[in-house]
């Protein structure tokens, strides 16, 4: 697609400035995908061979999920999704990689609105748990949730769910289980609360330090 709208271009083919615009979403969107795609292969080699290091030092997790959703602020205005961020309470800084946190939840996120119906409507949720063990990133959508089968193999690296085959929804079959391996890198997990039908929550349990300061609440920008 990318080579040729890109032919397109050059040859002459699209003469006014609105299917221009067009071709040029086109080529952005995909080499996007197509980048996002061979990171994915590159970390999960690292992953494989046992050289993925993690750099920890104290981790801002509403810094990291405001970084994340910046990345997808075209695809959201393209789809008009609506994207409602809560912060509940103040939370404190975990010992993490912000890199590859951000990674995660672009992950989670990427899935959320792939999946999510029209209109497109994702929940993130960021909490400290009680007694402040650990904070939780929750990220919701109202698409048609994970089958059944699903459920037990969604982690597995190249498995593609029923859904995604069924929509013929672009992806490599790589982020959940990219998620999943740096979540457990930095002594957390992840959960999935699914409603086959009416969506489907992953919320991301990472342990906060025992050393670092509460931060104060405050809005994503």
């Amino acid at each position: 697609m990318i080579c040729s709208a890109g032919e397109n271009l050059a040859d002459g083919v699209v003469d006014d400035a609105q299917r221009a615009r067009q071709y040029g979403t086109v080529i952005s969107n995909e080499g996007r995908r197509l980048t996002d795609m061979v990171e994915q292969v590159l970390a999960f080699a690292a992953t494989q061979s046992g050289q993925r290091a993690y750099n920890l030092q104290n981790t801002d997790v509403v810094e990291v999920v405001e970084s994340a959703l910046c990345t997808f602020t075209s695809q959201i205005q393209q789809q008009q999704a609506l994207v409602d961020v809560h912060i509940n309470g103040p939370l404190p800084l975990i010992k993490g990689d912000a890199s590859a946190l951000r990674r995660a939840v672009q992950n989670v996120l990427s899935n959320a609105l792939k999946y999510g119906r029209s209109p497109v409507r994702v929940t993130v949720d960021l909490i400290a748990a009680e007694p402040r063990h650990e904070i939780q990133i929750s990220v919701a959508d109202q698409g048609p949730g994970v089958a059944g089968t699903d459920l037990e193999h969604i982690f597995e690296p190249f498995y593609r769910g029923n859904n995604a085959i069924a929509a013929q929804a672009p992806g490599s079959g790589l982020g959940l289980h990219l998620v999943k391996h740096t979540v457990e890198a930095h002594g957390g997990r992840i959960t999935v609360h699914n409603a086959p039908g009416s969506g489907a929550c992953f919320t991301l349990h990472l342990p906060v330090s025992a050393d670092v300061a509460l931060l104060h609440n405050r809005q994503l920008v």
